[in-house]
C-alpha cells in the first residue's frame, strides 16, 4: 500500500509478531504472493492472517480484497482467477504454504467490503486468531497487529490506535503516534484488548492541513462527520460484523443441498 496525504487510499499495511506471547508462538500472520514449480514472487508488500469464526467453521486465511485482486476482477470472478497463490509467515518465511480455494465474498471490491477469504490446509505450526462476533465501538482502543516494514522508529508488532468512527461498512481509527509510517499491512487484523479480530485494515489517510481537509470534504462529505485533525495518521478498516455475515453467508451457500 501507499499512504497518500489527505486522500483516502484503498491500501494499508501491517504484519505479525515473533514476541507476541499473548497471541501465542504459532504462525497466524502471513504475506501473500505467487509460487509455481518454475517461479516465485516471494512475499509481497501486503498482509493477511489465519482467523477462526468459531467452532462451526474451519480456520481460514483472510486479507483485503484488493491484495489478491490486482486485475480488478469482480467478487464472483476471484475464485477462478487467483491461481498459484502462496503464503509466507511474517515471523519465519521458511514456514509457507499454498493458498487454498477462494470463499466468495458477495459485493467485495476495493475500499468497500474490502475482504477476501480462502481455505487453508491445517498444520500443527499454524495458529488462529479468534474473530469477534460484534463490532468495536467509538472510543475503544485497538491495535494494528503486524510489523511495519518502512517504520524505522517502531520495530514492534502492536500499533495502538483509538476508534473514532464505525458504520456498517467501514471504521476509522486514529493512531497514537501520528508519525507512524504504514507499510506492507493491507489485510492486517485489528485487535481488541482480548486479542480478538474486530476489523481488517485496508486504507489510511492524513491531512497536512485543515484547509486541504476542508477542500476534500466538499467532495467527500463524510469527512465532516469524522472531525479529522491535521497531521494525524488515520487508518481505515472493514468492521468484523460484515466479515462474519458475508463469510458465513458464503459458507452456507456452498453446502451441498440434501436430496431424496
Amino acid at each position: 500500500m501507499k499512504v497518500i496525504s489527505f486522500v483516502i487510499v484503498s491500501t494499508l499495511f501491517v504484519s505479525c509478531s515473533k514476541n507476541d506471547r499473548s497471541i501465542g508462538e504459532k504462525h497466524t500472520l502471513f504475506r501473500f504472493g505467487y509460487r509455481t514449480s518454475a517461479m516465485s514472487t516471494g512475499p509481497l508488500y501486503c498482509s493477511g492472517f489465519i482467523g477462526c469464526l468459531g467452532n462451526s467453521a474451519p480456520p481460514m486465511f483472510f486479507t483485503a480484497h484488493h491484495v489478491v485482486n490486482k486485475e480488478q476482477y469482480t467478487w464472483d470472478q476471484l475464485a477462478g482467477n487467483v491461481k498459484d497463490g502462496w503464503l509466507w509467515s511474517q515471523r519465519d518465511t521458511s514456514v509457507n504454504l499454498a493458498l487454498g480455494k477462494n470463499i466468495p465474498i458477495r459485493d467485495a471490491h476495493v475500499s468497500h467490503i474490502d475482504i477476501a477469504a480462502f481455505e487453508i490446509n491445517p498444520r500443527e505450526e499454524l495458529g488462529c486468531l479468534p474473530i469477534a462476533s460484534r463490532n468495536a465501538n467509538v472510543g475503544d482502543s485497538i491495535r494494528l497487529f503486524g510489523k511495519l516494514l518502512f517504520d524505522k522508529k517502531d520495530s514492534g508488532y502492536y500499533h495502538p490506535a483509538k476508534i473514532i468512527y464505525v458504520s456498517d461498512s467501514f471504521m476509522v481509527y486514529a493512531f497514537n503516534r501520528s508519525s507512524i509510517e504504514l507499510g506492507a499491512s493491507s489485510g492486517s487484523p485489528l485487535l481488541n484488548k482480548a486479542n480478538e479480530v474486530v476489523g481488517i485494515a485496508f486504507g489510511a489517510l492524513k491531512f497536512p492541513s485543515l484547509s486541504i481537509r476542508d477542500q476534500i470534504a466538499k467532495q467527500l462529505p463524510v469527512i465532516n462527520e469524522l472531525i479529522l485533525e491535521e497531521n494525524v495518521m488515520y487508518g481505515i478498516g472493514t468492521p468484523v460484523e460484515i466479515l462474519q455475515d458475508r463469510v458465513r453467508q458464503s459458507l452456507r451457500s456452498q453446502k451441498p443441498t440434501a436430496t431424496r
